[in-house]
């Protein structure tokens, strides 16, 4: 009697805040039919969303409203704004009574909840199996991969790329051991001298304005704007490529909605073996993102949504971040991929978790970086005045530190950048199209990388002409350098970290073999920064 009443509860429960059903399908050959809500639940629904969405954009602002409470500027009355209080609250409370109905009285919405109700209990994989069949909220999902670790992490010293501290090794699953954390550290940063009243100005920017900004993706009006897409973008990848849906959660607790495309068994993906996971841009996500691109090459790909994206909990902190593509890249060994037939393809912002992930997994196969960049201050110093620059350095350098060149500087594997040549959102000076392509922040992470993995070929002297050469674009390059020409000169990649054989080559030898490592990891893309990315472009980094 007791577990009878115990379940009507839950599944009361279920029903006054549990997930939105978006559609079903009979079984996993068969098409999505949409889900068709009745009057009471669609009203009850959309208050919800713009109850969130209010709260959420309250949120956003708060400094702004707090500064005109004490300003003066927003009249405030005790009496009268906890009556306008109390009315919201009811009013959002009737929302939900109202959702509630409309979903008790609707047929396809009981039969969901009640395989839902049975696959959040322990041990029930059959169940588990069965809610792909349901295209819904995946709030309510229950979890099917945890993140695993029981040691501390090491600290890798980005000068020299080698690790100065390591951590207790465990097991990620039988066979399979996990790798060293690293926390990359950047000797070149100035200390930041303290000042209370500083940081708690950033922390507080931060963790309103800043992170939305950062990532639009996690604004709800935003998601709203493109729902429809991404729906349809996620039915397409379960129904026409075959993809499966997983909730994965991170060491931090936040829930990820990952869309895993396991090719293997597939008679036409023909490079189904190599697993391609996907990081988005700050507004991206993977039902619309850049998994396609390696879906058309025939490759099997695990794509994700950032925390904080979508159906993905949490917020884009790059604590968060980290954790994610740590539990991604684990989700991925533990489905039978190795290191070595894992490609990273991470576009704009995505390639800080992606290199944060090459530290970590440093065997895998290679890292596509499409459109990023080298470190996020400067970017953000150009969209504030400079009396503000003080604020903005601590709030970056303090809660959204990406330093993506210094992670990549830990890895020593193939690595292919694309440098976009119309990039106007990475570039800090736009006075002039010349200006605009000599100051896309690509160039400053091609330049970094280069450097530091080449020191004897790309000194100072080649350092600036590696900066003229990324002035231009390929054809325009041709004509200001003439003499270009790509060749190894006969040399192992070994040997251009042997300065004695490098300082016996002579001066057009040494612009030849720079010129050819400078080909060998950047490929020039006539593109816009948001302008998708061609399939012809992408190719898997090979070892020189």
């Amino acid at each position: 009697m007791m577990s009878t009443i115990t379940s009507v509860l839950k599944k009361g429960a279920l029903a006054f805040t549990g997930p939105q059903l978006y559609g079903s399908r009979r079984n996993r050959l068969t098409a999505f039919v949409n889900y068709k809500k009745g009057i009471v639940e669609g009203i009850g629904d959309s208050g919800v969303y713009w109850t969130h969405w209010t709260l959420s954009t309250a949120k956003m602002f708060s400094p702004l409203i707090a500064a005109g409470l004490i300003r003066g500027t927003i009249p405030f009355n005790v009496v009268a704004s906890g009556k306008i209080c109390v009315s919201l609250m009811l009013l959002a409370a009737s929302f939900y009574v109202l959702r509630f109905i409309g979903r008790v009285n609707s047929p396809a919405y009981i039969s969901f909840l009640n395989d839902l109700s049975e696959a959040l209990q322990p041990n029930r994989p059959a169940v588990k199996h069965r809610m792909q069949l349901y295209d819904y909220d995946f709030s309510h999902h229950p979890v099917e991969y945890k993140w695993k670790d029981e040691f501390q992490a090491p600290i890798c010293d980005r000068n020299t790329g080698k690790i100065l501290l390591r951590g207790r090794k465990a097991l990620l699953f039988l066979g399979e051991k996990i790798k060293p954390r690293e926390a990359v550290v950047s000797t070149s940063e100035t200390p930041l001298s303290p000042s209370p009243i500083a940081d708690t100005v950033s922390w507080l920017l931060a963790n309103t304005v800043g992170i939305y900004m950062l990532y639009p993706g996690t604004i709800p009006f935003m998601y709203r704007m493109v729902k429809d897409n991404l729906d349809m973008g996620r039915r397409k990848m379960l129904e026409e490529l075959g993809g499966s849906r997983f909730k994965l959660e991170t060491k931090r607790g936040s829930l990820l909605d990952c869309m895993f495309l396991d090719r293997r068994n597939s008679l036409e993906a023909t490079n189904a073996n190599t697993l391609v996971v996907t990081c988005e841009g700050n507004a991206g996500f993977y039902e619309i993102g850049v998994a396609y691109v390696p879906l058309g090459e025939g490759y099997s790909v695990l794509a994700w949504n950032h925390p904080g994206f979508g159906h993905s909990s949490g917020m884009p902190w790059p604590e968060e971040e980290q954790a994610a593509i740590d539990v991604v890249m684990q989700f991925a060994l533990s489905n039978g991929f190795k290191e070595e037939n894992i490609v990273i393809l991470a576009w704009s912002i995505g390639a800080y978790p992606a290199t944060w992930a090459a530290i970590h997994y440093p065997n895998i196969k290679g890292l596509f970086l499409d459109a990023t960049f080298d470190d996020l201050l400067p970017l953000a110093l150009t969209l504030f005045p400079s009396g503000l620059n003080d604020i903005v350095e601590r709030t970056v350098r303090n809660y959204m530190n990406l330093n993506i060149a210094d992670q990549l500087d830990c890895y020593s594997g193939p690595v292919t950048i694309v440098r976009r040549n119309r990039d106007e959102i990475l570039s800090t000076n736009k006075d002039s199209m010349s200006s605009q392509l000599a100051s896309i922040r690509t160039n400053d992470l091609i330049v970094s990388f280069l450097r530091h993995r080449y020191p004897l070929i790309f000194d100072d002297v080649f350092a600036e002409l590696l900066r003229g050469w990324l002035s231009f674009t390929p054809v325009d390059r041709v004509i200001n350098f003439p003499d270009l020409e790509a060749s190894n000169e006969g040399f192992s990649v070994t040997d251009f970290s042997d300065s004695a054989k490098m300082s016996k080559i002579s001066e057009s030898a040494h612009k030849r073999i720079a010129y050819f490592l400078f080909t060998s990891h950047v490929i020039d893309a006539d593109l816009t920064h948001c302008s998708p990315l061609p399939r012809e472009v992408f190719k898997l980094p090979e070892p020189l």
